[in-house]
């Protein structure tokens, strides 16, 4: 089954990918103001996909896939492109004429025949009996739903069909013959969506406009029954990377058009798989939108070869990665059963720092800071300042170990050197954190992290700042981290990180909506998500305003959640365009008494010449008895 989380109602797209982030500007230089246009800038037309497969039934994802593409307004699945190499000319050809258009349509096509057993659907059998042995078990206790076989979907029931009989030439290289490349011509396609194994040589790649569209882990220079996001798992990579590629007749003139990288499961290469394969399903559709409705629809960069292997495991390499998954699982058991049971690892707190958060995108030297701590048996985070009736209110999440939860808390002072203890606020049966307070209309609004709840919900202080009541569901049926508003000449605007199925989702991607009015109704962004970047994604606190330059504060989570936090300046805002640059970085201190990750910042206040201002920041230590493990790369 898909996973819970699959948000097929939104519009995802990545960034241009591939670009690095910008080098911070010189000292004292100034960016210009960005365009915040917000008229939408779509291109009329519309996309004739040709879906080229070659097995006679899908894989779950492949299918889903398609699904999506379909989906997408102007988008028309036009054909579909059986391709064969002399191995299964019988059947390929079987009820074909003698163009190479079969007789009947795609609903009377030869899938029958279920997958042999031991084989993929692309009918491959590995040579290693023992990886054979290996994938079976691992099958029977991590079940492949994402790979599933599947029928071909009832819409394309009326799709005409070709069959293709390649020619292998020169090793591994399969030629479309002249008439089926001329049967493929007479459909007009734009581009072509490839399911399958071969490298596809000759004039096919001349055919449509936006050539053929092929997965990494199904790309011509994968060797037939590699297996997907295996050999990442095998050598303990923090990240497995898939990209969606449009492939050429030579190596050099292929471009990158959707790259990712997902987090790696170390336990187990087939939820690996699982997890790689169905998070990538919308990327196909995802090209066709930035094709129709983005005026820059095209990216084209050049290609690197990949260092993965090309072969399936064999017996030796299959042995060693048993060993090291029992060894990794032997691990994970102990650190469950004899360290989470003691309590959360990770003590967060507040920094207060006399030092304006502007001074922070690029510091010279390290501010000190002073810690405002929970009382014991849990912990705070996530700062976020209303500054009323002579007070500053600190609302934080309030993380408690006994409920294994977090609520919203608040933290008072006059000073901003003496601060009471936080006590609650917003308190729910599920967890709360991230408590955004803004005032609006002379009411005071907090919209908190509830992703549990799956939801994005509105609060409004009945009585400030103790009594809260929720008025209103802004964006229903998405698992949102970290929603940040902001108003920008007058459209407000909403980014939230998107709690996904894969280890760190969260830190990967960022997703936006807009809307007229703080209530509602919010749109999603037609480009979403509108970042995709390993690792420095989520946001890390409220946007502000720095000579000129809308800044975003975002987490480094990297290496470990909380490595820093970068500054982003955004470029482009509107909705169908999002575009940022980095402008610094802030790291931790060694010397400060919770050195161990930092991840949100906050100011608190300044006076009206803006040379007075303070931050806080939430910033974590560990325990010393948990030292050993963390140097080792335990999850946190």
């Amino acid at each position: 089954m898909p996973p819970p989380h699959a948000v097929a109602g939104l519009a995802f797209l990545s960034e241009r990918p591939g670009v690095p982030d910008s080098d911070p500007p010189a000292s004292g230089q100034s960016a210009p103001r960005p365009d915040f246009n917000i008229a939408p800038r779509l291109s009329a037309g519309s996309l004739r996909i040709g879906i080229m497969h070659s097995s006679a039934v899908l894989e779950a994802w492949q299918a889903e896939a398609i699904r999506r593409v379909a989906a997408v307004d102007g988008v028309t699945i036009a054909a579909l492109i059986h391709v064969c190499n002399p191995a299964g000319a019988d059947r390929a050809r079987a009820g074909s004429d003698g163009g190479g258009r079969k007789q009947r349509r795609s609903g009377e096509r030869l899938r029958e025949k279920a997958p042999i057993p031991g084989r993929d659907t692309r009918g491959f059998r590995p040579r290693s009996l023992v990886w054979r042995i290996y994938r079976a078990l691992s099958a029977r206790i991590h079940q492949r739903w994402a790979q599933a076989p599947v029928e071909f979907p009832e819409f394309l029931v009326e799709t005409p069909e070709i069959s293709c009989l390649t020619e292998i030439r020169a090793g591994d290289s399969e030629y479309f013959a002249d008439r089926d490349l001329e049967s493929i011509r007479q459909l007009g396609l734009d581009a072509m969506l490839y399911f399958g194994c071969g490298r596809l040589r000759g004039e096919i790649h001349d055919i449509a406009q936006h050539g053929i569209w092929s997965f990494d882990h199904l790309h011509p220079q994968a060797f037939p029954g590699c297996p997907v996001g295996f050999w990442d798992v095998y050598h303990d990579r923090s990240w497995t990377e898939v990209v969606l590629r449009r492939i050429a007749d030579r190596h050099s003139d292929e471009a990158i058009l959707y790259r990712r990288l997902f987090r790696t499961d170390r336990y187990s290469c087939t939820v690996n798989a699982q997890h790689v394969l169905w998070r990538s399903v919308d990327w196909p559709a995802a090209v066709c939108r930035r094709l129709l409705f983005v005026a820059d629809g095209g990216v084209d960069e050049e290609v690197s070869p990949a260092e993965t292997p090309n072969h399936t495991p064999r017996a030796p390499q299959t042995c060693i990665h048993v060993a090291r998954t029992i060894q990794r699982l032997a691990q994970k058991q102990y650190r469950d059963v004899f360290i989470a049971a003691r309590g959360s690892k990770d003590r967060w707190a507040l920094g207060v720092i006399d030092r304006p958060i502007e001074a922070l995108i690029n510091p010279g030297s390290q501010p000190t800071a002073r810690w405002i701590e929970a009382p014991p048996g849990g912990f705070i985070a996530d700062p976020f300042a209303a500054q009323t009736k002579g007070k500053t209110f600190i609302f934080c999440e309030h993380w408690d170990d006994e409920s294994r939860k977090g609520h919203i808390a608040v933290i008072e002072s006059s000073d901003l050197r003496a601060f009471g203890k936080p006590y609650p606020v917003i308190e729910a049966s599920f967890h709360l954190s991230y408590p955004f307070v803004l005032q609006h209309s002379g009411d005071w609004f907090c919209v908190p992290e509830q992703h549990q709840h799956d939801d994005i919900a509105l609060y409004r202080a009945v009585d400030f700042p103790g009594f809260w009541e929720q008025c209103e569901v802004l964006v229903a049926g998405f698992p949102g981290i970290d929603p940040t508003i902001c108003q920008v000449e007058g459209q407000w605007w909403m980014f939230a990180s998107c709690a996904g199925n894969e280890m760190g989702a969260a830190e990967s991607s960022l997703y936006a909506f807009h809307s007229n009015s703080l209530h509602g109704p919010w749109a999603p962004h037609r480009s979403n998500p509108v970042i995709e970047r390993r690792g420095r994604s989520r946001p890390a606190g409220r946007l502000f305003w720095s000579e000129g330059r809308l800044v975003r504060p975002v987490q480094e989570c990297v290496q470990a959640y909380g490595d820093a936090i970068l500054f982003y300046e955004i470029t482009a805002l509107s909705h169908t365009e999002y575009a940022e640059r980095l402008i610094g970085r802030w790291e931790r201190s060694d010397e400060w008494r919770y050195p161990s990750g930092m991840h949100h910042i906050e100011r608190l206040g300044d006076d009206r010449c803006e040379t007075i201002s303070r931050a806080a920041t939430s910033s974590r230590r560990r325990d010393r008895r948990e030292t050993r493990v963390s140097r080792k790369g335990c999850p946190i």
